[in-house]
């Protein structure tokens, strides 16, 4: 029913940004081994993509900011999750490559360099936090991985509602 890519991170950056999580007590957070970057998101299936599971040279990508963004679980409850923002050139222009190579969809206005802290962060004020990149001021890519989906992708304007706030 589609394909799902996404980047995986070191072990070092995976155990600063859990730090970071704790000691900013945010509630619901990603375990470290499941913490990623969305590289693609096609309702297309894309038989041929063949992730590089191991890049050559490590990338690195630096938080610019964290936003809350509306999510949709399984159930269609909506929450509020925390993401941080990236700026990594590589990424945008992987995921370009990838939509033009395998002629794949992505459901959402643009795409937007993240990683995800929390799936529902309650009503916790992002401005409140401590900045991010004064624990994390980079965060390094090691490899591609790809999964099946399974369920069509909610395209609907409440499931890609992002409400930017400028905290990095």
């Amino acid at each position: 029913m589609g394909t799902y890519a996404a980047v995986k991170f070191d072990h070092a950056t995976r155990k600063m940004i859990y730090r970071y999580c704790v000691m900013a007590k945010l509630p619901n957070v990603v375990r470290p081994d499941k913490l990623h970057s969305t590289l693609l998101f096609s309702d297309v299936d894309l038989p041929l993509y063949e992730p590089n599971e191991r890049y050559t040279y490590p990338l690195v990508a630096y938080p610019v900011g964290l936003a809350i963004w509306d999510s949709c679980d399984d159930q269609n409850v909506t929450t509020k999750c925390l993401v941080v923002m990236l700026d990594c050139p590589h990424l945008t222009d992987r995921h370009n490559q990838l939509m033009k190579e395998h002629d794949a969809t992505y459901p959402f206005p643009s795409y937007c360099p993240h990683l995800t802290l929390s799936y529902d962060i309650g009503d916790i004020d992002p401005e409140t936090l401590p900045f991010f990149d004064g624990y994390v001021p980079h965060v390094v890519i090691t490899g591609e991985y790809r999964e099946d989906l399974n369920e069509p992708i909610d395209t609907s304007s409440d499931a890609i509602n992002k409400t930017v706030v400028s905290n990095a």
